[in-house]
């Protein structure tokens, strides 16, 4: 017969009761493991399934997405059952890096001076300012 549980493996019997090898010798066990067969029973037994864990019930834990100017975290796998730390350590996630709009003028170029124009990222708002030079050729 096959015993499942999720997140465990089947690790053998526990046993609870009088037993004994002969009837001169007799033993109270209480949820101790059944390793020998050919133990006697003086009561009523009462067997308990006995698992161990198996590590396979897992959660992330410290992920986060990365943004235009951080790296992200996968995040680390943890056992839900025994709350450790497996062997699957997170990685980082490069940032993305901003992602530019076409600008906007807010300082008209002029003969003598630079215009500005102001950049903002589409995805976190962050804005640049470059200088928008034309440079003028005059022939006469």
């Amino acid at each position: 017969m096959a015993f499942t549980r999720e997140g465990y493996d089947f690790a053998g019997w526990l046993i609870t009761g009088t037993v004994g090898y002969d009837t001169f010798e007799t033993y109270e066990l209480h949820d101790e493991k059944w390793d020998n067969e050919m133990l006697l029973a003086f009561s009523d037994l009462t067997l308990k399934a006995s698992w161990k864990d198996n590590h396979s019930l897992t959660e992330v834990r410290g992920s986060r997405e990365p943004t235009c100017t951080e790296e992200g975290y996968t995040g680390d796998t943890y056992c839900k059952v025994c709350d450790k730390s497996t062997k699957k350590p997170g990685k980082s996630i490069p940032a993305k890096g901003h992602s530019w709009n076409e600008g906007v003028i807010t300082t008209a170029a002029t003969c003598e001076n630079a215009g500005a124009k102001t950049y903002t990222c589409t995805v976190c708002n962050a804005t640049k300012d470059r200088s928008n030079r034309r440079d003028w050729t005059y022939s006469g």
